[in-house]
């Protein structure tokens, strides 16, 4: 991929040489390099390291860590979000897994699928694998979140309820969706912390800052106590990057 990447920027590609120049660290590259220089210095395994976690909870199992991501990387995450944001939907319990708009949740979202992704999204997806110890082949599409004042995601649960047949057969089908994740892309906003009413907690992470909690307990089943919601903020745009992970075998160990 990096070969790739060397080449697209070699023969043009802003995007490409903007993105190697993030990933090798550099401001820019010297009259020397070829853009293939660039792409052999990057130490792609530096880019997918975890940083340590402090546990919040334990049941449920609720960890954050600061400094998870790069200024330069939530800069970027943001960027490439921007043009492609539309409003945000929720699942349809009435149809075939169909999504639909709802008062519950009136921000905007974009989801990142395999043409709109990059190094440096793959990177970090491989880091939150490891940091929640599952495998990235789990990982549901990951979406970037974007709240301005009056928009929220009100209180609900991530993990998937299997009331309905054809939310039972996703769940046989894909998995449970056992933990979310949520990078904390910016600052500069007041309100807007992710919010668990049944824990009596909110959390609000600086910029770089990550959280991972399981939605369900340790036999797979979902967990109640996970019932968070995104509060609105009160001035300012609160951008958060939010990867959900789905597993099929059980028991759950965190």
């Amino acid at each position: 991929a990096l070969d790739f990447l060397g080449r697209a920027a070699e023969t043009g590609s802003a995007l490409a040489r903007r993105e190697l120049l993030l990933l090798s660290g550099n401001g820019s590259k010297t009259a020397t390099q070829s853009w293939r220089d660039v792409a052999r210095s990057v130490n792609i395994e530096r880019w997918q390291m975890p940083v340590p976690a402090q546990v919040r909870f334990e049941a449920p199992r609720i960890v954050t860590s600061k400094g998870f991501a790069s200024a330069t990387e939530c800069d970027w995450l943001i960027e490439r979000a921007k043009p492609r944001l539309k409003p945000a939907e929720v699942y349809d319990p009435h149809s075939q897994g169909g999504l639909r708009a709802d008062d519950i949740r009136n921000n905007s979202d974009t989801s990142f699928d395999i043409v709109q992704s990059d190094l440096v999204l793959m990177a970090l997806r491989e880091r939150i694998a490891r940091f929640a110890l599952l495998q990235t082949d789990d990982f549901e599409p990951t979406m970037v979140l974007h709240y301005t004042p009056g928009q929220q995601f009100a209180p609900h649960f991530d993990f998937v309820e299997d009331a309905a047949p054809h939310l039972a057969r996703d769940i046989a089908a894909n998995g449970q969706r056992v933990a979310t994740f949520l990078l904390y892309l910016n600052e500069g906003f007041e309100g807007g912390e992710t919010d668990f009413p049944a824990l009596g907690w909110r959390y609000k992470g600086r910029k770089g800052d990550a959280l991972l909690f399981w939605n369900v307990g340790a036999t797979g089943r979902p967990d109640p106590a996970t019932l968070h919601a995104g509060l609105q903020p009160v001035s300012g745009e609160k951008w958060i990057l939010s990867q959900w992970m789905r597993r099929k075998s059980l028991p759950i160990s965190a």
